[in-house]
């Protein structure tokens, strides 16, 4: 008899906890849509430190992005001093430009899982707009309130998941992340 109790007792606290979840993700999941309509097309402007990890170093970055009303995104680098002033164009339709002192460099499309810091602003807004939300929460990130959204894909036989901390007041995004097969590749913080 005691047993049975006591498998109620579990039962019950684990039927709250499972209620008590589900509300919890409620605000997240429509904060997601929210994000979605936000950020899935307009003009935008961000600023970024971006660190992006080739594996056999580390590489640090601070960029702006500005997106137009057609959807073409201009990337500035501020820093490093070397390469500041260097600025790639991404078309709405993922092809792109490198400029530098007048030279233009033709990228073609952007594709595949070969991420770059240049390609990370775009394809996080990517996700952001239109990618498959696998997983909502809520969670602070260095004292802010945020949703956290987290954002799966299949590219090149590699997952490739777009996690992103977004103020909860605002919605402007706080970090982003880019991991490929659970590896932590490039990282934002925006400012």
């Amino acid at each position: 008899m005691k047993i049975k109790t006591q498998c109620r007792v579990l039962c019950g606290i684990t039927i709250i906890c499972i209620f008590l979840t589900a509300c919890g993700l409620g605000g997240a999941q429509d904060a997601a849509e929210l994000v979605r309509e936000k950020y899935e097309s307009g003009e935008l402007k961000l600023a970024a430190d971006i660190m992006a990890d080739f594996g056999d170093r580390v590489s640090t970055y601070s960029v702006t992005y500005e997106r137009d009303e057609q959807g073409n995104g201009l990337i500035t680098i501020l820093r490093p001093a070397e390469i500041a002033g260097i600025t790639a164009t991404i078309t709405e339709d993922g092809g792109g430009t490198l400029e530098y002192d007048g030279l233009i460099l033709e990228t073609g499309k952007l594709a595949g899982t070969a991420l770059t810091p240049i390609d990370a602003i775009p394809s996080m807004l990517s996700a952001w707009s239109n990618g498959y939300m696998s997983e909502a929460g809520t969670e602070r990130w260095e004292g802010v309130k945020c949703y956290r959204l987290t954002y799966s894909q299949t590219v090149d036989n590699a997952v490739v998941e777009q996690q992103a901390w977004f103020d909860v007041e605002t919605l402007a995004p706080i970090r982003g992340e880019t991991l490929v097969d659970g590896r932590l590749v490039i990282t934002c913080e925006f400012s």
